[in-house]
């Protein structure tokens, strides 16, 4: 892990400790969720905040107008100017990242990854979800996306457990049998 992971990471815990603290976690929690949700959403604005170039009392009196008008948390807004002020703002998505890892776990969730050829109905999601949540014994949070690459089946990652029951994936192990053979 690199030394850039590795500081987000204690930046996170640092800010997951005192929202802990000051029992304002779920708060902090939104205040983030809403933030990624608008740096998504803003190529210019995640690119303005990377840049060195920009000076840091610009910057921060943009991030404190954008909080305000989000109704963040002043944690959150303590927090955003001290990374702006310690020059690690560039950290911010891998630091929401790894706040969002600490949240999970407290929560007792685990994160999916499900990858399928189409998209699935709300019945299948129910029944895969229920599924997982039973052999995993935590309550799943799926996150799906789409391959039409696999041709068929499913890939699924959650936490340790990685399973490949795609056709393209038996196709290809078919393929590597027929080769030796």
């Amino acid at each position: 892990m690199g030394s850039a992971a590795v500081t987000a990471r204690r930046y996170a815990n640092a800010l997951f400790a005192s929202a802990l603290e000051e029992q304002a976690l779920e708060r902090v929690a939104n205040d983030i969720k809403n933030l990624q949700a608008l740096l998504a959403g803003s190529t210019d604005l995640l690119s303005t905040l990377s840049n060195k170039a920009v000076a840091g009392d610009h910057l921060e009196n943009s991030l404190i107008e954008i909080t305000k008008k989000l109704k963040c948390h002043l944690m959150t807004q303590n927090f955003l100017r001290m990374l702006i002020r310690s020059h690690r703002i560039n950290l911010l998505t891998t630091i929401f990242s790894e706040f969002h890892k600490l949240l999970a776990l407290k929560r007792g969730e685990l994160t999916a990854k499900v990858t399928t050829v189409r998209k699935l109905n709300a019945t299948q999601i129910s029944r895969l979800t229920k599924a997982l949540s039973k052999i995993s014994g935590c309550k799943i949070v799926p996150e799906f996306d789409v391959d039409s690459d696999i041709i068929g089946g499913v890939i699924i990652n959650a936490g340790s457990y990685q399973m490949d029951a795609s056709l393209r994936t038996q196709l290809n192990e078919l393929k590597n049998e027929l080769r030796l053979s």
